[in-house]
Parts: structure tokens; sequence; C-alpha cells
């Protein structure tokens, strides 16, 4: 049977859970977890997203975190919009449409939303993007940047 997958706002109980599936995930997005300095801000950013209500986590079945998408409110000169910051799916969890859903979940905020991929990402995540409706963003305030608008809603 397949498991089923809950998503849920994340809250700050799920820290380290998601910091730990950010550990799993750090080669492919890529991460730099070689300091402590490095390590602390990352967690203290984790926890600020999670405390911001636009982030979101998937769990199974035994409430266990199996992904994640971080997000912020974010600003550029009048233009409102959720800047999604980073995202992860565990092994046991990849392939199975979870990042879709979190995705589904960050549209039903109706804001615009900005992602900027790394260049060092190996994850595919532009591909991902681009089939989830978003687009280049030239006009963005960082280079790689990709936009989803709500009115491109019925676009996937």
């Amino acid at each position: 049977m397949e498991p089923s997958f809950t998503i849920r706002p994340a809250l700050p109980v799920d820290v380290e859970p998601i910091f730990s599936i950010l550990s799993e995930v750090a080669c492919h997005v890529p991460i730099d977890l070689s300091t402590p300095k490095h390590v602390g801000a990352l967690k203290a950013q984790v926890d600020e997203c999670c405390r911001g209500g636009l982030s979101f986590v998937a769990v199974d079945e035994d409430n266990v975190v199996v992904a994640f998408q971080l997000a912020k409110r974010a600003r550029w000169f009048d233009d409102a919009y959720i800047h999604l910051t980073y995202a992860g799916v565990t092994a046991a969890a990849s392939g199975k449409k979870v990042f879709r859903r979190l995705i589904d979940a960050e549209k039903g905020h109706g804001l615009p939303l900005v992602a900027v991929v790394k260049p060092g990402n190996k994850s595919e995540m532009v591909a991902r993007l681009t089939q989830y409706g978003f687009r280049p963003f030239s006009n963005a305030p960082v280079n790689f940047a990709y936009r989803w608008d709500p009115e491109r809603r019925g676009t996937a």
C-alpha cells in the first residue's frame, strides 16, 4: 500500500526534523554546513520560517516529517510575494508527489511565489518549478529566480 502524507503548516517543533532533512539533501541543494556558525544560521532561518505561518511540512501516518517547504513573506518595491527559501523531501517520500503538494499548499496563499535555484543545485529544481507553472523571473532582485503568479493558476 502506498504511504499517505498529510500537508500541514510548519510549527516551531518541526525545526529539528526539517534541519535533519536539510542535512540529508544538503549536497544536492547545495547548503554549506561546514561550520557551527553556518549550522546555527541555517537553524535560525528554519525557525524563523516555521514561526512565519507560510511554511508547510508533509507528515506520514506516524506524524513524522518527511518533507518541507520553507517560505517567508518578501517585498520587491511594491510587489509582495512569498519567497520559497528551501525545500526537501526524504528519500523514503521521494517520487510520491509530495513536493508538488507542498507547492500547491503555498499557491493556496494567493500571493505570487518566488524561488531562487542556486547554480549548483543537482535536484532538477528548475524543471520541477517549470512543470508547476513557474517562469524565469527577469525583474527579480537576485539571479536564478523563478516566479509563479496566481493568475497562472490554470497552468501546471
